[in-house]
């Protein structure tokens, strides 16, 4: 086996670059993976259901301006610069100034937000905007493209878990030291930050200096046609992922926000899993694309069924074990977020094929349609949430946030001819490769 995959490498040398691409981004996330779910545990049982359920609905109200401080241009940044590598200074840039405006904004956006819906309640309006503060640095943070376009994932792997290793100690301190609730919201704020002063850092000393970016307007009109459609559709998938603890919390109390944000933590944990092997195979799609219509399809097809089958590895044992495993982690203080996770964890199966799906979203330009599906999924989780919480409580966000995904990330292609292909596709993925 050793001798076989020698001999590709030797053959097709970007086989080994994509192998080892993957490695370093796997032992990033799969580490960064267990360390905050260990330290969010960790903060549950300090914190208690109520203080928990506070700060994850801080968290969501701040979080839900993320695509409006990074503009939408993650993915179009890795796109533009693997196109065309010599204009790296004028993409980078570009993408710089565009983005710091839009981190200004989002800041503006979390506090005005906070005040209306909140505007007696001083503690969550201050975590609120302090969280928000979080997303400048954010927004601030393009070396990551840079790197992902050269795969480099090393260079990112070492900013990220540097940045998480700060926020598991900075966190371990505040609850060693038995610290106040809105301590909890300056280390979500630090995290951000550090990881972009480390590839900020690390950028430089791959010979990238700021000194040599330009803003350039014809390239800006570009990045903000290309993009506007992806800001609208991640405002549209932070409704259907995080709208539910907001509605929650004002629907029934911060007691369910917490109980629901436990579920979610474990439930969540993996999301980071198809991002991570997105990564690491966007350019080989992307180049499939540009040799043959054939190859193209077929690195797709094997992406979509590698991600429906290790969403489905995480699912079934999480649906057997829920209720023991939250108690055991939790508390018996969170034991009715077992039931909770036995539903939200099926929701993992549509977010790993919506997040394969967007590579070829992304090279077969149909940002648009996107648009429409994200706003459908958005649409249905607020129904089903408005008519569920009433009756199901955290558990009714759970059963909302299943179908909702399905809706968006897989159904609703069915209905474009544009889409149509992706939908079997992704039915094909569902059923492991057994339907083609």
């Amino acid at each position: 086996m050793r001798r076989r995959f020698d001999d590709l490498v030797r053959r097709r040398p970007e086989v080994g670059l994509i192998v080892g691409n993957m490695s370093w981004l796997l032992l990033e996330r799969i580490a960064r993976m267990f360390l905050m779910l260990a330290m969010g545990v960790w903060t549950a049982r300090y914190l208690g259901k109520t203080q928990y359920g506070q700060l994850n609905y801080a968290r969501a109200m701040a979080t839900m301006f993320t695509v409006v401080a990074t503009m939408g241009l993650d993915t179009i940044i890795v796109r533009e610069l693997v196109r065309d590598g010599s204009r790296r200074d004028t993409i980078l840039g570009t993408a710089l100034a565009i983005r710091f405006v839009g981190g200004l904004l989002a800041i503006a956006l979390a506090a005005a937000t906070i005040f209306i819906v909140r505007p007696d309640d001083q503690l969550l309006q201050w975590m609120t905007i302090v969280m928000a503060v979080g997303l400048l640095f954010r927004s601030l943070n393009i070396g990551e493209y840079w790197f992902q376009s050269q795969m480099l994932a090393r260079k990112n792997a070492t900013a990220k878990t540097a940045a998480a290793l700060a926020n598991c100690a900075l966190r371990a301190a505040l609850i060693l030291g038995g610290s106040a609730l809105v301590a909890f919201a300056w280390v979500n704020a630090a995290e951000f930050a550090i990881e972009a002063a480390v590839l900020t850092f690390l950028l430089v000393q791959a010979g990238v200096s700021f000194r040599n970016f330009r803003f350039d307007w014809k390239a800006a009109k570009t990045m903000l046609h290309d993009g506007w459609p992806l800001i609208v559709t991640g405002f549209a998938i932070f409704v259907y992922m995080r709208i539910d603890q907001i509605m929650l919390g004002e629907m029934v109390d911060d007691d369910a926000v917490g109980i629901y944000a436990a579920a979610v933590r474990l439930s969540e944990a993996w999301y980071m899993l198809p991002t991570l092997l997105l990564n690491a195979s966007m350019k080989a799609v992307t180049q499939a694309k540009s040799i043959s219509a054939e190859l193209y399809e077929n690195r797709m097809r094997k992406l979509l069924t590698l991600l429906a089958g290790l969403a489905y590895a995480v699912a079934i044992p999480l649906t057997l074990l829920s209720t023991p495993l939250v108690t055991l982690l939790f508390t018996s203080e969170y034991a009715a977020a077992g039931p909770v996770l036995r539903l939200h964890i099926w929701a993992a199966v549509f977010v790993f094929l919506g997040v394969g799906q967007s590579a070829w979203i992304i090279n077969e330009g149909l940002t648009r349609i996107v648009l429409i599906n994200a706003i459908l999924g958005a649409a249905v989780n607020v129904v089903l949430n408005y008519l569920l919480i009433p009756h199901y409580g955290a558990i009714g966000c759970a059963i909302a946030t299943v179908i909702s995904y399905a809706v968006s990330a897989w159904l609703a292609n069915a209905l474009f001819p544009a889409t149509r292909r992706m939908f079997r596709l992704q039915v094909s993925a569902l059923t492991l490769g057994l339907w083609k």
